[in-house]
């Protein structure tokens, strides 16, 4: 509010020229923790449903000063295409405005881990002179009767992003890029004003860098400024956080000073957050430095992204399993040939030493029929074998990696030794495997690699084990802690020996 000793539609064109160059675009101290306010191409960055509610008190001790209240939800909806929605209230003394917008990003893969992003956002902008709310000396001045006017117009705005393995990030937006104009005629034509939407451009850039996966320090800094103005705003920002769980950041901003903020997560999908910003220079000249607020309450929604991943990382770990499942049946149907061809060569002979000696008749069908009965008992067994002993013998090797002098990982193989073990996990290199066997022991577990020289795969296998009971206790303890698909593989052991175990 403020005192009026004017014609009040004079102030009111005042009061909205001041606006519309101060508050056109909407002004965050926590605009990094949501960069979807400040640019339409970070519509479904967070790879799930993420909506923010920020109200920010803008210079909290003058009389008159800006309040601002911004809604959004942005979300991946397709695998390159997201959506989102921003709606901003905005209220200066006597002047306030609502923005609303949808917006539309597209992904562009230009190269592994390489992204860039298109995003636009098109809405309205509702401007307001709320004459009702002015304290005047003459309460019966005749333009209190226009009571509260305003105009609606169109708006567009329009943004790139570019982000590389999701730690650096270069974005570049142009609110307001068709600068539309609203027309606010005060009631019987006894004048008018012009709301101009000026188009802005403001750039940002930041990068994450992460220490042992707990830490973070992200640098970012970010510039503003009217095309057809020489005055430049910046910020720069550090921010410090642990496990994305709670952060503190610092700004300087150009124009006003230093910004403090703190934020934490609660119950893992909801962020709590405060800033708080010191003005150093006063304001218009005058002594004394106007502070601001700004609190923010976030949600964040795991997407169908990240669950097509984890499908994705089943779906390989099955074709794995698949492929050792068809290698195990194909050795077992050579065997199976092999012992059909076999009978069938007896039975032709049997047929042609019938013709010939018919006195040896009934001893050769007598033979016959125990020789079949003893291949089919052998048929059985073969059945009931997990893995043929001949075609595994020595295509399972244990690996010993070490370093060599020359940096390079070298491999001391020996035959892998019969007996049960449980199968962790399954790597193509080395290294990965090693690394590997490093995390298990960290969790106080056992675990050696075993190389498939045919398939020319890596597997984590844990320490053998004598019994097959004590395999599956193993097996049941692994799948309930850390692997869900873990397995027992009995290697070179006979059925009749599981029997005995």
């Amino acid at each position: 509010m403020r005192k009026i000793y004017v014609s009040l539609f004079l102030i009111g064109l005042i009061a909205l020229s001041w606006t519309a160059s101060a508050q056109q675009t909407r002004l965050s101290s926590l605009y990094k923790e949501n960069r979807f306010l400040i640019n339409p191409a970070n519509a479904g960055y967070s790879e799930g449903l993420v909506g923010y509610l920020n109200y920010r008190n803008q210079w909290s001790n003058v009389q008159g000063a800006p309040t601002t209240g911004m809604l959004s939800l942005h979300t991946p909806l397709g695998k390159n295409t997201n959506i989102g929605a921003n709606l901003v209230y905005d209220k200066t003394s006597i002047v306030s405005t609502v923005n609303a917008k949808l917006a539309y990003a597209h992904d562009i893969k230009l190269a592994s881990d390489h992204q860039l992003t298109l995003g636009i956002g098109v809405g309205i902008n509702h401007t307001q002179l709320n004459f009702n709310d002015a304290v005047v000396e003459n309460p019966h001045d005749i333009i209190l009767q226009n009571g509260n006017v305003g105009s609606t117009s169109f708006d567009m705005d329009a943004g790139l992003r570019y982000s590389w393995k999701g730690l650096l990030e270069i974005g570049i937006a142009a609110p307001h890029v068709i600068e539309s104009i609203a027309v606010i005629q005060a009631k019987e034509n006894k004048g008018q004003v012009t709301y101009d939407l000026s188009r802005h451009y403001s750039a940002y850039v930041g990068y994450d860098f992460w220490i042992k996966d707990k830490w973070l320090i992200a640098p970012s800094a970010m510039v503003r400024w009217l095309p057809y103005k020489t005055n430049i705003s910046y910020d720069g920002t550090v921010k410090f956080g642990y496990k994305e769980i709670v952060w503190a950041s610092f700004t300087w901003r150009a124009e006003t000073g230093p910004v403090a903020g703190i934020g934490f997560k609660i119950a893992d999908k909801f962020t709590l957050a405060y800033a708080y910003d010191f003005t150093l220079n006063g304001l218009d000249g005058n002594p004394g430095a106007p502070w601001s607020n700004e609190i923010m309450l976030g949600f964040h929604l795991d997407g169908f992204k990240k669950r097509i991943k984890k499908l994705e990382d089943d779906m390989a770990g099955m074709q794995q399993d698949n492929e050792l499942i068809n290698a195990k049946v194909d050795s077992l149907e050579t065997v199976l040939n092999a012992k059909m061809d076999s009978l069938g060569n007896e039975v032709n002979g049997v047929k042609s030493d019938v013709n010939g000696l018919k006195e040896a008749h009934d001893a050769d069908l007598d033979r016959l029929q125990k020789e079949i009965d003893d291949l089919n008992k052998a048929i059985e067994d073969v059945n009931g074998r997990m893995i043929d002993t001949n075609q595994l013998k020595g295509l399972l090797q244990q690996v010993r990696p070490y370093k060599k002098a020359d940096g390079t990982i070298g491999m001391d193989k020996s035959d892998l030794e019969s007996g049960y073990y449980v199968v962790i996990e399954s790597f193509k290199s080395v290294d990965n495997a090693w690394k590997g066997v490093d995390i298990w022991k960290a969790k106080k577990r056992d675990a050696i690699i075993v190389y498939n020289d045919e398939r020319k795969w890596f597997y984590l296998y844990s320490n053998k084990f004598d019994s097959f009971k004590l395999a599956v206790k193993e097996m049941k303890k692994t799948r309930n802690a850390d692997v869900p698909d873990a397995w027992v593989h009995k290697y070179r052991i006979d059925a009749k020996d599981l029997e005995k175990k």
